[in-house]
């Protein structure tokens, strides 16, 4: 069994990070054995605990799914809960949980799974099932930059002689933050101003390059103008704008 972590919806974390609000694609490949694999009792087949802060994400267009990879009999492998699966993904609906969010745990119950492959007359290859969903970083004291969310799902079933077995697997992520800074410069410099004159004021923001720094998205910015930019009583003059200029990369 081997889980990936397949694409996310920030295109500037890595394969390795994730960001605040990003929702990432999982995938779960689980190669089964000619013959029966059974469920261990009324365990759910696969089980996958998500990290602290992180939940499963759906939506009307789209949920979790689960497809086939066969080359026999119509690329076919037989479930006891979910049916006959084959290469076109068709949803399945986790049994959610979760000790601190809800969920955080998935259990995908497939049942007892039969893969009629003959590897002695048909071929050599291996036939797995594909269990894909999202999965949602909350924004939430659990999360902060340079946090390792470590993931683990595990594969509970039996063996021929009824033996309980367990395989698992991790996949751990690093979590990315914007990290803003900002510095602002009146000209002229120490406020010797006089009336009607023209006052720049330049701010500046930046973000860091620390690795655990992410794109900063939707920002907005306010300035409280000094006490005597501003008039007094009816009618006196307000402060104008008469320029505004941005720089920078995007």
């Amino acid at each position: 069994m081997e889980k990936t972590l397949l694409s996310s919806t920030d295109v500037n974390t890595g394969n390795a990070q994730a960001s605040i609000g990003e929702v990432l694609t999982y995938q779960i490949a689980i190669t089964f054995p000619e013959g029966l694999t059974k469920e261990n009792g009324t365990d759910p087949l696969v089980t996958d605990t998500l990290p602290v802060g992180f939940q499963y994400f759906s939506s009307p267009s789209q949920s979790a799914r689960i497809s086939a990879v066969a080359d026999f009999n119509g690329g076919e492998i037989i479930t006891s809960m979910a049916g006959t699966i084959n290469g076109t993904p068709v949803t399945i609906t986790p049994i959610v949980g979760g000790t601190v969010e809800t969920g955080q745990i998935l259990g995908f119950d497939i049942g007892d799974v039969t893969n009629n492959d003959d590897q002695v007359t048909n071929d050599t290859d291996s036939e797995q099932l594909i269990i894909t969903y999202e999965a949602l970083v909350l924004n939430t004291t659990d999360n902060n930059a340079g946090n390792a969310k470590s993931n683990v799902v595990s594969l509970q079933y039996q063996d021929g002689d009824g033996n309980a077995l367990n395989s698992k697997d991790t996949v751990t992520l690093t979590l990315q933050e914007p990290d803003l800074g900002m510095s602002t410069a009146l000209a002229p410099a120490g406020g010797d101003a006089s009336g009607m004159e023209t006052v720049t004021i330049t701010t500046k923001f930046f973000n860091s390059n620390s690795g655990n720094a992410t794109t900063a998205y939707d920002l907005t910015f306010s300035d409280d103008l000094p006490d005597g930019f501003l008039g007094t009583g009816a009618g006196a003059n307000a402060p104008t704008i008469v320029s505004a200029t941005y720089t920078g990369d995007g």
